[in-house]
């Protein structure tokens, strides 16, 4: 799309393989596309431009109607502008419609752990806005196997429970308050990043690259560019191995999350947020407690990125400790301990 190269018109087949790896993905979903809008999330980068373009060939397969959705962050200047461009013309030339959204006041270096997690949740939330607007069935984001085993590697260094260490879903919701009834579909999981490049080199289509994404002030920069090459020269084709263990960890996660709706199920509603008895809080397993707090962190407007295990843990012993008046910060929400009952608060932080 930004390549000198690349024929403006060019597309991808659908008898291609890369594009019958995402019909594959996309029949499994267990999603009714017939008739229904599908959002598909287009940076302008090569993932997401290969799942634009397949999508595209895969419209009369699943008979949708596809709808594309942009942020432009502003962190790159004129490139960023660029971007926004070239996503722009990527739909003219596809007769696909593009709603793109620029974020003011978000100039903060991307290097800022924090500045990601904030722009994260701001593209989750514009894409739940314009699913909600047009009642999509589903929006689709472009990540790979590549930012499959990143994630993983991340969770593993960050101490993530088994929420984390099982990577990302297929198929969930979309990680913001009040979601819509899309789903999020990741359709290229199972596919390998040079696999997806190759493909829209085989076509003639070409891709905005982001500078950014070399900088290794970045933790997953300096994960992709040093541990990634590092752990496949010691165990070519690790990847593979690590999502096949991510699915059993998947499975295992399936379970607890069925126990963690049940927990969350006795967490009662307070003026300003949540509370819990503690001897309903101790009478779950460790893991189903605080997984159930996650859920209720995340409720009470948490960015997920923010829940670290290490803050769980230490809301897990102040409550063990059964110290009356205690309280916890995660986020910009307050965990406490007041006259027996675990509570869950949105207070002025200061």
């Amino acid at each position: 799309m930004g390549n000198a190269h690349a024929r403006p018109l060019a597309t991808l087949p659908p008898r291609d393989l890369m594009v019958r790896a995402v019909e594959r993905s996309m029949a499994t979903a267990g999603l009714q596309w017939k008739d229904r809008d599908v959002v598909v999330a287009v940076s302008g980068g090569a993932d997401s431009t290969f799942l634009l373009h397949a999508t595209h060939a895969l419209r009369r397969k699943f008979c949708y109607r596809l709808v594309i959705a942009h942020v432009d962050h502003g962190w790159r200047g004129q490139a960023s502008r660029d971007d926004a461009l070239a996503v722009a013309r990527a739909g003219a030339s596809l007769s696909i419609p593009v709603h793109t959204t620029v974020v003011k006041g978000m100039e903060t270096p991307y290097a800022s752990g924090g500045a990601e997690a904030a722009a994260r949740a701001v593209r989750y939330q514009f894409l739940a806005d314009i699913a909600r607007a047009c009642q999509a069935v589903a929006v689709l984001v472009a990540h790979t196997a590549d930012d499959q085993a990143e994630t993983i590697v991340m969770s593993l260094i960050r101490g993530r429970s088994i929420t984390g260490l099982g990577g990302m879903a297929d198929i969930t919701t979309l990680p913001v308050v009040n979601p819509p009834a899309s789903a999020l579909v990741r359709p290229l999981l199972s596919i390998r990043a040079t696999a997806v490049r190759a493909a829209l080199e085989r076509h003639g289509i070409g891709w905005r690259v982001d500078a950014s994404n070399d900088d290794l002030a970045r933790t997953r920069n300096r994960i992709r560019h040093t541990v990634m090459p590092a752990l496949e020269a010691v165990s070519p084709g690790f990847r593979t191995t690590l999502a096949r263990s991510a699915r059993s960890v998947t499975d295992a996660r399936d379970v607890v999350d069925s126990a963690v709706r049940g927990a969350l199920a006795r967490w009662g509603v307070e003026p300003d947020g949540w509370s819990l008895s503690r001897a309903e809080w101790l009478s779950d397993a460790s893991l189903v407690r605080l997984g159930a707090l996650r859920a209720i962190l995340v409720r009470v407007g948490v960015c997920l990125a923010d829940i670290e295990s290490g803050h769980l843990t230490a809301v897990d012993h102040m409550i063990a400790s059964n110290r009356g008046g205690a309280s916890r910060n995660v986020g910009h929400a307050r965990v406490g301990l007041v006259r027996g009952r675990v509570v869950v608060s949105t207070p002025n932080l200061p």
